[in-house]
């Protein structure tokens, strides 16, 4: 029987199409299947009101780039059709395989973004979306240690911040640029930004750092808790510490100057 919503059994294939062509691929650095990004990103683009097609088209959005190429696009278009085929393309348009560095790569795609079609531009931001909020939360786990995942250029967070923020420039530029999306990279690169500005917890490693603020706090800092700071009280020891992971509970001072 036939179903009489949103999403039609095209939806059910498309699903069924991703999990086979991704079967094994899991998350970078991860033992998560990357379904469960695929589907993220989908979640995403009907979220910010994007149609079946666009849907379907962000479930198979690195089926061509990471699983076959050509010979997938037109398995692509042979199943769902010369729309789908065309968007997922537009979203393979950073090639893994010609030689080019990390940056050029990386340039090259957000070269695209100035062209490319509306839809193609929704799922290009739902899947950066995803991807940054992966990465901010991974940061708050592992610190550092997460940017040993990517094959980014040294100083390899730096370069991640840079890829994301000339992103979001590249995205603003678009005045039919999906703004809800926009605005969600916008704030969790600034959320990570802050977190790279703390050290990380010397116990655990941890990124996942707060500063302690001692005494009254100020309405900014009210506003900042709990993601930004944490309240130590109103009584200040020579030992109070200045930071405090979240993750071990670890608290401690940062470097003073020796005189």
């Amino acid at each position: 029987m036939d179903r009489q919503g949103m999403l039609s059994e095209r939806f059910d294939e498309a699903v069924a199409y991703a999990l086979h062509a991704h079967d094994r691929q899991v998350r970078k650095g991860t033992e998560i299947p990357y379904a469960a990004h695929l589907l993220g990103v989908a979640s995403l683009v009907l979220e910010s009101g994007g149609g079946e097609d666009e849907a379907i088209a962000a479930l198979l959005h690195d089926v061509v780039e990471d699983q076959g190429g050509l010979t997938r696009e037109d398995d692509v278009k042979r199943r769902f059709g010369g729309r789908i085929a065309a968007i997922v393309r537009e979203c393979s348009a950073e090639q893994k395989t010609d030689g080019a560095g990390w940056r050029l790569r990386k340039q090259r795609y957000m070269d695209g973004i100035a062209t490319c079609s509306p839809s193609a531009l929704m799922i290009s931001a739902a899947d950066k979306l995803h991807n940054i909020r992966a990465i901010a939360d991974d940061y708050r786990a592992l610190g550092s240690r997460v940017w040993d995942r990517f094959s980014a250029d040294e100083p390899k967070g730096e370069s991640v911040l840079w890829y994301y923020q000339s992103l979001i420039e590249a995205y603003s530029a678009r005045s039919d640029a999906p703004a809800r999306l926009v605005a969600a990279i916008s704030r969790t690169v600034a959320q990570l930004e802050r977190l790279m500005s703390r050290p990380p917890c010397p116990v655990c490693g941890a990124g996942d750092v707060t500063l302690i603020v001692w005494g009254m706090p100020t309405p900014d800092d009210m506003q900042a808790a709990p993601d930004d700071v944490s309240f130590g009280g109103c009584v200040v020891m020579v030992d109070s510490p200045d930071f405090l992971c979240q993750l071990c509970g670890h608290g401690w001072q940062a470097e003073r100057p020796r005189w």
